[in-house]
């Protein structure tokens, strides 16, 4: 962002109606996972780093915010040594604990430059952006001129302190809070108000030099680059309006913010965490996670070659057919051939790679297929980690080339790491360097998912200078213990039907799920009666899981799937899928290689 407040001119904080103290403002925004997604130009002059050192990199490792360490020691490679002797913990806004503003200031090293005293106001964000913390910063030093009561500048100097304030608190307060989004990063009408208003009400940055006088901060608005000039996305709606040409890079951004889903922490028999990592150069990175029948997930990761609008809207459709396919069961190597011919048809120029894995938790298996893929690292719960040894095959979009499945053993605690290749990728490196740091990396212990996955980010991924985006997507398998999975085989006879309901409740009374018995009863009997009239040859499998919810699944020989009808007073089938569509928390049906899977999920808390 370059939001004119870099002037030249000394600020002239003025104590009066109306008053309001000019400084030139750094400006830091970080994301979820407490990484810099943004460092504008006065950040740059003030700690001394490009945007290309710090984009990517953990912001407690560049700011001098370090509320809860020893007032002595905050280093950081030497780059700096901060004295922070105000404000609560900033750390704690990182992790969501902090709902309040936190200001202080520090003394610190910046290289190039000698000593520096720093203020520093920060903002913990909530809501639906990816933004979760913003930090301004200003030189103190530049306000030893003088202070609002005509003291010495020494003494003015010695007083000042960052603070808080009301908006309402001060005149003129309104056209202040309207010029606000002048500091902000290029981004969207409503993601600009959605941070302002948390600023306004958590409190406006103000100099305090003494008790009775504080001062609203307001940029140096001298250079006025920013103030008059709408943000970027407000600029490409307007040039598309006008039918005049809109930059590759206004549209591809938010729409590569879109790529990456939320993927829950966990799924049946497995711990899910991620990372996304913002290059300089919007790209087609992407990862999911889908729920497959039988307690399965589908793992993938992708890589659109190339950059910009057309790379990430490239992403966005594959990552939408691997849902539509996964969701249709279809076997890992199957599946990629199919979105190969997808890109084929997009076009001529679509090539991407493309890793895709199931695991099921009841088999203590992984099954995966790799399209030109960086390989996942599988971490035993041991501590060993090895790349898989995966037929590559080639790249999404170039035809005629066959992709191969392999089925790898898992134990309990497994970890399974997938990445694009912008993690592991060093300039002027072999690839293999990397991908041994990654395997190093990934083997460290960890005390949570997230904190597995810092760890890998620390490693390869803060460098700076990074152009590319990076995703990825760790799993920890933790699978299904026997103990929480019953099966039965199933004949034609259509008293297999009362069978099934007995072995059901008593399953479940001895699970202590009683509470669901009515419930879950009624739906198996509805399912088995539909299998028993369908099946051909094979026997009909009956199986429940126990987990956080209670999974039912009926497998039979037959390819047709079930549809939802609307059955009349008269009609004497059509009310089986009715009466699972009313009980059941989820339910679904899918092809399988011998026929078909229809099952069902109960909420134990619920009946």
């Amino acid at each position: 962002m370059d939001c004119g407040t870099e002037g030249d001119a000394p600020p002239g904080p003025v104590a009066g109606d109306g008053a309001t103290g000019r400084i030139p403002l750094a400006v830091v925004v970080a994301d979820r996972n407490g990484l810099v997604s943004h460092w504008s130009t006065g950040a740059r002059r003030l700690f001394g780093a490009t945007e290309e050192e710090a984009v990517g990199r953990f912001v407690l490792d560049l700011l001098p915010v370090s509320g809860a360490l020893p007032d002595d020691a905050f280093t950081l490679d030497g780059a700096y040594a901060a004295d922070d002797q105000l404000g609560p913990d900033l750390e704690s806004s990182l992790d969501g604990r902090l709902n309040y503003p936190a200001a202080g200031r520090a003394r610190l090293s910046v290289p190039e430059r000698g000593r520096a005293d720093v203020l520093w106001w920060a903002y913990p964000l909530v809501g639906q952006g990816d933004e979760r913390l913003l930090v301004l910063a200003a030189d103190a030093e530049l306000l030893c001129s003088g202070g609002p009561d005509g003291g010495s500048g020494a003494a003015a100097f010695e007083r000042i302190a960052p603070g808080f304030a009301l908006h309402t608190d001060f005149p003129g307060a309104d056209e202040l809070a309207r010029r606000l989004p002048g500091i902000l990063p290029g981004m969207s009408v409503a993601e600009s108000v959605r941070i302002v208003a948390q600023v306004l009400e958590l409190g406006y940055p103000v100099l305090e030099f003494s008790r009775s006088t504080r001062v609203p901060v307001t940029p140096d608005w001298s250079v006025a680059r920013r103030t008059e000039r709408p943000a970027r996305h407000e600029r490409a709606a307007r040039a598309a309006a006008q039918g005049l040409p809109v930059p590759e890079k206004s549209v591809a951004e938010p729409l590569r913010d879109n790529v990456l889903p939320h993927i829950p922490p966990r799924r049946a028999g497995c711990d899910l965490a991620t990372r996304r990592l913002s290059g300089t150069r919007a790209g087609g990175d992407w990862f999911d996670s889908v729920k497959l029948p039988g307690a399965r997930t589908a793992l993938v990761v992708g890589d659109v070659m190339g950059h910009g609008l057309d790379s990430v809207a490239m992403a966005v459709q594959l990552r939408t057919a691997v849902q539509t396919m996964a969701a249709l069961d279809l076997p890992p190597a199957q599946l990629l051939r199919n979105l190969d011919s997808l890109a084929q048809r997009l076009g001529d120029n679509y090539l991407a790679t493309c890793v895709y894995a199931v695991y099921d938790p009841i088999e203590s298996e992984l099954r995966i297929a790799d399209a030109g893929h960086v390989p996942p690292v599988l971490v035993r719960a041991d501590g060993r980690s090895d790349l898989l040894d995966l037929p590559t095959g080639a790249p999404i979009g170039v035809g005629g080339v066959p992709f191969e499945e392999v089925r790898v053993r898992v134990a309990p605690g497994d970890r399974l790491v997938m990445c694009t290749d912008a993690l592991v990728e060093v300039r002027g490196a072999d690839l293999g360097v990397g991908l041994a740091k990654l395997c190093e990396s990934a083997a460290h212990p960890a005390a949570s998912m997230d904190d597995a996955c810092d760890t890998i980010v620390r490693a390869l991924g803060a460098r700076g200078g990074r152009k590319d985006d990076v995703a990825l997507l760790m799993a920890r398998l933790n699978g299904i213990a026997p103990k929480d999975v019953a099966e039965w085989r199933l004949g034609f006879d259509p008293a297999e039907v009362g069978r099934a309901r007995a072995a059901v409740r008593e399953q479940l009374h001895d699970w202590d799920l009683a509470r669901l018995t009515d419930s879950a009863e009624l739906m198996v009997g509805e399912l088995v009666t539909n299998a028993v009239r369908h099946a051909r040859s094979r026997p009909i499998r009956l199986r429940l899981v126990r987990g956080d919810t209670l999974l039912c699944a009926v497998d039979d020989d037959d390819h047709t799937l079930p549809t939802l009808l609307s059955a009349g007073p008269g009609d004497e089938s059509g009310r089986g899928l009715r009466v699972v569509s009313t009980l059941a928390r989820e339910w679904g049906t899918s092809r399988t290689t011998a026929g078909k899977t229809v099952w069902f999920e109960l909420t134990p808390g619920r009946c």
